[in-house]
C-alpha cells in the first residue's frame, strides 16, 4: 500500500463516510468461517456505494482466467456473451488498470466519455449483453497484483456516474479488504492443516497460526481486527479445549509441521496490518 495515497483519501471523505468504512471494516472481520468470501462485503460495499451491481473478481493473470467471482446482483452465466466479451476486453481501458499494482480506483471516465464508452468495441457489447453490469459507469480497484494472481472490485450504473467521495471510500477500503483476504486464505489452511478431532473453530484455529509464527497478543489483535482481549479469550478457550498451558504446546498438537518455529522463524511477507 502506498501510505501517501492512502492518507489523502482521509481528508476528502466526511466523518460520518469515513466512520461508516471502518465500521464496514470491522463487521467483515468479525466473520470467523473458513470462506474465502463473505456475502456481507457485497452488500456492505453497496451500503457504502449505491450501484446497480457491486462484484468482486479473482483472476489468474498468468493464464488470462477467472478463477473466482461474486455479484449482486446475480447475473445467470451465459457462456456465448462471454466468447462474445472475451476477444473485445483488448479494447477496454479498465483492463490496463490490472498492471499497475499501487493506483487509485479507476473510472470508466478516467478514460472514456459517455459518447465513447457507446462506441467502444468491449463497452457497446456489454451494454447490450451484460445488464446491469454494462454500465456505462463502472468504478473498479485492483486489490492486489502479484505476478500471477489478483483480485478487483467492481462497481456498476447505469444512470449517474460515480463520483470523488466514491472513489475516496473504495481507496480508504482497498489495504483493509486486501488484509481480509489474506486472512480468509490463511483461516482456510489452518482449517485444512489442522487435525481432525480437535475441537477448534476456524477462529482459534486463525489465532494458533498466528502464535506459531511468533506474534503477540497484541500484534494478532491488529492483524485480525478484533481487541487483545478478544484473543486472550480465545487463547483461554484453547488452553481449555486442548487440555495444555503452554502457548509452545498449543502449536505442537495443532500445528505439528510448525512446532519449534513459533519463536525461530520471520513471519512470512505482507502481514503487516494497514497502517
Amino acid at each position: 500500500m502506498r501510505i501517501p495515497t492512502y492518507l489523502e483519501a482521509v481528508p476528502r471523505l466526511s466523518r460520518a463516510d469515513l466512520e461508516a468504512a471502518l465500521s464496514f471494516v470491522g463487521e467483515l472481520a468479525e466473520h470467523e468461517g473458513p470462506e474465502l468470501f463473505p456475502r456481507q462485503l457485497l452488500s456492505g460495499l453497496r451500503r457504502l456505494i449505491p450501484a446497480d451491481g457491486v462484484g468482486w473478481q479473482e483472476r489468474n493473470h498468468a493464464a488470462d482466467r477467472v478463477t473466482f467471482i461474486a455479484e449482486e446482483p446475480e447475473v445467470p452465466f451465459v457462456p456465448s456473451v462471454w466468447e462474445e466479451l472475451t476477444p473485445l476486453a483488448v479494447h477496454d481501458p479498465l483492463r490496463a488498470c490490472l498492471h499497475v499494482s499501487e493506483q487509485r480506483p479507476a473510472m470508466l471516465s478516467d478514460f472514456l466519455s459517455l459518447r465513447a464508452v457507446r462506441r467502444n468495441p468491449f463497452w457497446s457489447q456489454a451494454l447490450r449483453t451484460q445488464q446491469p453490469w454494462g454500465g456505462p459507469y463502472h468504478l473498479r480497484v485492483w486489490i492486489d497484483v502479484p505476478a500471477e494472481h489478483g483480485q478487483t472490485v467492481f462497481l456498476a450504473r447505469g444512470r449517474r456516474d460515480f463520483s470523488e467521495r466514491d472513489r475516496s471510500i473504495l481507496e480508504v477500503l482497498r489495504p483493509h479488504l486486501k488484509r481480509l483476504r489474506v486472512n480468509a486464505e490463511l483461516r482456510r489452511r489452518a482449517v485444512l492443516e489442522a487435525p481432525d478431532g480437535l475441537g477448534l473453530t476456524a477462529r482459534e484455529l486463525d489465532v494458533v497460526r498466528w502464535v506459531a509464527r511468533g506474534k503477540t497478543n497484541a500484534e494478532i489483535a491488529a492483524l485480525l481486527y478484533i481487541s487483545p482481549g478478544t484473543v486472550r479469550r480465545h487463547m483461554d478457550n484453547i488452553f481449555t479445549k486442548l487440555g495444555l498451558h503452554t502457548r509452545t504446546a498449543v502449536v505442537a498438537r495443532t500445528f505439528p509441521r510448525l512446532a519449534g518455529t513459533t519463536s525461530a522463524s520471520p513471519p512470512p511477507a505482507n502481514t503487516s496490518p494497514p497502517k
